[in-house]
C-alpha cells in the first residue's frame, strides 16, 4: 500500500499545480463564501484522485474486481471518522483480522476499503496549501480591506511588505501586526481585534469540511 500511498500524493500535487492555474482575476470580489467552495471543490478532486488511484491498485490485484460506486455519505472530523470508518469495514466483511494472503478475505477488505473511502473520504484530505482564490482573499483582505476596517476606527495599520513572499498561508503575514497602533493596551487591542478581525481568525471561521446530513455517525 505504500507505493499507492506515494502515487496518491503525487497526483495530489500534480491537481494542486493545475488549480493553481486557475487563479481569478485581480478585480474580482471574493469573500469567504468564495474561499468555502474552493476549499470544497479541491476537496472533492482529491478525493476522485484517491479513488482512482486505489482503482487502479484494485484492479491489477484482483483484474476481475467490479468496483462498487458510492456517493459521498458524510463528510467526518478525524476522530469521528475513524470509528465511522472500522465500522464500515467490519460491516462489509466481518473481518477482525487482517489477511496477509491472495485470499477471498483480503479481496472483500480491499472492497470494502474502497468502498468506505467512496462513502466516507478521510478528512486528512482537507488539509492542503490555500488555493488561488483564497490566496487572492487574504491578499486583497490584508491590503484592502484590513486597513480601511481600522482607518474607519481612526487606526492606521503598517503598511504590508511587498513581495510574493509578503501574504502566507493562513493569513499569517511575518513580522506585521496590523494592530501595532495598540500595542500595550489589552482592551484597545481586542476592540479593534472584534471589529477588524485578522485574516487568519476569519479562514478559521470557514469550515474544513462540506456540510451534509448522515445518520452514519448514530449509535
Amino acid at each position: 500500500m505504500t507505493a499507492r500511498t506515494g502515487a496518491v500524493g503525487m497526483l495530489a500535487v500534480a491537481l494542486g499545480a493545475l488549480l493553481a492555474g486557475c487563479a481569478p482575476s485581480p478585480t474580482a470580489q471574493l469573500d469567504l463564501d468564495d474561499v468555502a467552495t474552493e476549499r470544497h471543490e479541491r476537496l472533492e478532486g482529491r478525493v476522485e484522485v484517491l479513488l482512482e488511484s486505489h482503482a487502479e491498485y484494485l484492479l491489477s490485484r484482483w483484474p476481475s474486481v467490479q468496483l462498487p460506486e458510492h456517493d459521498v455519505e458524510a463528510w467526518l472530523e478525524p476522530g469521528q471518522w475513524q470509528l465511522v470508518f472500522a465500522r464500515c469495514i467490519y460491516e462489509a466483511t466481518g473481518l477482525t483480522d487482517v489477511p496477509t494472503e491472495q485470499t477471498d478475505g483480503a479481496r472483500a477488505l480491499d472492497l470494502a476499503t474502497y468502498s468506505c473511502e467512496s462513502r466516507f473520504p478521510p478528512p486528512s484530505l482537507a488539509v492542503n496549501d490555500p488555493g488561488p482564490i483564497e490566496v487572492a482573499w487574504v491578499t486583497e483582505y490584508v491590503r484592502v480591506g484590513l486597513p480601511s476596517c481600522l482607518r474607519r476606527s481612526g487606526v492606521h495599520a503598517p503598511p504590508v511588505p511587498e513581495g510574493p513572499f509578503a501574504i502566507v498561508s493562513g493569513g499569517v503575514t511575518p513580522g506585521w501586526d496590523p494592530y501595532a497602533a495598540a500595542r500595550g493596551n489589552a482592551a484597545e487591542r481586542a476592540r479593534l481585534s472584534a471589529l477588524c478581525p485578522h485574516p487568519s481568525t476569519l479562514l478559521e471561521s470557514v469550515p474544513r469540511l462540506p456540510t451534509g446530513e448522515s445518520d452514519a455517525a448514530g449509535p
